[in-house]
């Protein structure tokens, strides 16, 4: 079942595999990139991110160089207040996320 995938209403889901361990964060980011979450946990296959503000407040998500813009090599990704998403991130790679002006509290819940 290891690549199949699980049809939920029109969503189809894929099967990759159980996750065993969670931890969940909350990190304050601001005008300068910070890793999301601070720590990795060890043996992370997924990251769960969620920005806490208000729609139309955006956290900027990308590499340690990231700007909170839409410049084509820096530019980060844009996540609206209230959206979610899920990566598919091991503990080696560090995610950073900024925002435009001010702090921003982005809750973040890893699995292993």
């Amino acid at each position: 079942m290891a690549n199949d995938a699980l049809l939920s209403g029109h969503l189809a889901i894929p099967v990759l595999e159980v996750f065993k361990n969670i931890d969940s964060n909350a990190t304050e980011v601001g005008t300068t990139a910070e890793a999301v979450p601070a720590t990795a946990m060890t043996n992370r296959k997924g990251l769960f991110i969620r920005n806490m503000e208000a729609a139309g407040t955006y956290v900027y998500l990308g590499a340690s160089n990231i700007t909170a813009d839409s410049t084509e090599t820096t530019g980060g990704f844009p996540l609206n207040g209230g959206e979610v998403m899920f990566l598919t991130l091991d503990g080696s790679c560090t995610l950073y996320g900024r925002s435009a002006s001010g702090n921003l509290t982005v809750h973040t819940l890893e699995v292993s």
